[in-house]
């Protein structure tokens, strides 16, 4: 999963353990809030997500960039007319934010001026699984005074979860899928790509079969040899012109792997844990209803 203002490689993911113990002092503030705050300005993607879905619009001081974007979001339509900011913080100072919404990988300049100037800052953790989602939902909700509208989010987006989970057969083996991203990078354990998976009712291989924690990496013989039932692909990935892409494109993959279920997920489903992402999960299990094992 990417996360705006905050995107990680998908080698993994490096945080000093200075900046840890930084956003760590940010982590408590949203609860000490005595009152719901005015003008919220979002440095994230992922904020920008929630916010839209739980807070009044008119709270809302600023979203970032990419908000607007519907190749990168699925609140661009909520994002329209609403100021958009970069992340520095000469924007956070000029629209008088009085609350900052972030991710764990923000501007750091941007968060030790926050945090010099005492702007309280809410820092929404980076989902591995989908009770992430339901946290940093009610910590949006707090915040916002919108308590109610979060649960009903979460309510949803548990309800559209249990069909899936109540369309498949228990008894039934669990269809092999790998999650194949540019220069041969694969989601395993710990991902949120790993919880949309197993949530689809699929085993993910670079986890059962690879081993692998995090984010690592597969050779394309790898790939072959581990014959996944499913072969996911995000279309951010296929369209990028990065060294790599030549790999998602092999011929081994369109000739040796031609038994193969391939399918490609909208990169805004992916790109951040929200509501949005159980689109992701009936995507997959819908792929999955097609193949016989």
């Amino acid at each position: 999963m990417r996360a705006y203002f905050d995107k990680k490689s998908s080698a993994g993911w490096f945080l000093p353990a200075l900046f840890v113990w930084f956003v760590i002092g940010f982590l408590a503030a949203p609860f000490a809030w005595a009152q719901t705050p005015e003008r919220i300005v979002s440095l994230n993607l992922c904020a920008d997500e929630l916010l839209l879905r739980v807070a009044h619009k008119e709270r809302i001081a600023a979203v970032t960039v990419f908000a607007s974007d519907p190749k990168s979001s699925t609140v661009w339509r909520e994002a329209e007319g609403l100021r958009a900011v970069k992340g520095t913080a000469e924007e956070v100072t000029a629209l008088n934010a009085d609350y900052v919404v972030a991710g764990f990988f923000s501007p750091r300049e941007t968060l030790r001026f926050l945090k010099k100037k005492q702007i309280p800052v809410l820092i929404l953790k980076v989902p591995s699984d989908f009770e992430d989602i339901r946290s940093n939902i009610r910590r949006v909700a707090q915040l916002t005074g919108q308590n109610l509208k979060g649960e009903e989010l979460i309510r949803q987006m548990n309800g559209r979860l249990q069909v899936v989970s109540q369309s498949r057969h228990k008894d039934q083996a669990k269809p092999g899928v790998i999650f194949f991203q540019i220069g041969g990078y694969v989601p395993g354990a710990d991902t949120f790509e790993n919880a949309i998976i197993e949530a689809a009712g699929a085993d993910n291989l670079a986890k059962t079969l690879f081993k692998i924690q995090g984010y690592g990496r597969i050779s394309l013989e790898e790939l072959i040899r581990a014959r996944p039932d499913l072969l996911v692909f995000s279309d951010d990935h296929i369209e990028m012109q990065a060294i790599g892409r030549e790999l998602l494109e092999h011929p081994a993959i369109q000739k040796t792997m031609a038994g193969t279920q391939k399918m490609i997920i909208p990169g805004a489903l992916l790109n951040c844990g929200s509501p949005a992402s159980v689109e992701a999960v009936e995507m997959i299990a819908r792929e999955l209803e097609g193949i016989k094992l």
